[in-house]
């Protein structure tokens, strides 16, 4: 029998509550209120370690890492291989810089098996799923007019780094190039 009288934190928005509120469990019918009992999930969050030294939490039931592991993907192997020495299952989204000197469809290619999320795939662990992608800016398309877009594109492409330091292929070939802000629109 569940014990009504216990409290379970949810993110739920329904019913006045906002999320990440506590929300008594006689609020919720019978099978919610057990349902709620059994969803607990330690995720460790990891996010722009660019290198740095970090520890997997030995309590966390899965590691996940938002990106920014360092410059390429040696960093993003290293935390795969700490996370599977520790036993940890594990899923992770790349960052602009984990895209540094390397070829963007190449590494798509390389990682389409590991628990990479990305825009079209969920990661399921222990019957949850887990899904995201990496972000870029898309210049404020929508919120300028024609000319100040054109702007914002050709600032960007002399200004942030990742224009100088991501490839992929041109459309149609196996000639690579350099990343544009076109591309992200």
């Amino acid at each position: 029998s569940v014990n009504h009288q216990r409290r379970y934190s949810a993110p739920i928005v329904s019913n006045g509550f906002r999320r990440n509120d506590t929300i008594p469990a006689n609020r919720f019918p019978s099978p919610v209120a057990g349902y709620l009992k059994h969803i607990h999930m330690k995720i460790q969050l990891l996010s722009d370690t660019h290198g740095s030294p970090y520890t997997l939490h030995p309590e966390a039931d899965v590691i996940a890492h938002a990106g920014d592991f360092g410059n390429g993907l040696a960093a993003m192997r290293q935390f795969q291989a700490a996370c599977n020495e520790a036993g940890k299952p594990h899923v992770f989204v790349l960052g602009n810089h984990d895209y540094y000197h390397e070829n963007m469809s190449d590494v798509r290619l390389q990682l389409r098996d590991e628990p990479y999320l990305r825009a079209g795939k969920t990661v399921q662990i222990n019957g949850r799923t887990f899904v995201g992608g990496t972000l870029f800016s898309n210049f404020r398309q929508h919120q300028v007019n024609a000319g100040q877009f054109e702007q914002n594109c050709n600032l960007a492409q002399v200004s942030v780094a990742d224009f100088a330091y991501i490839f992929d292929y041109l459309p149609n070939s196996q000639n690579e190039r350099r990343i544009t802000p076109e591309d992200y629109v």
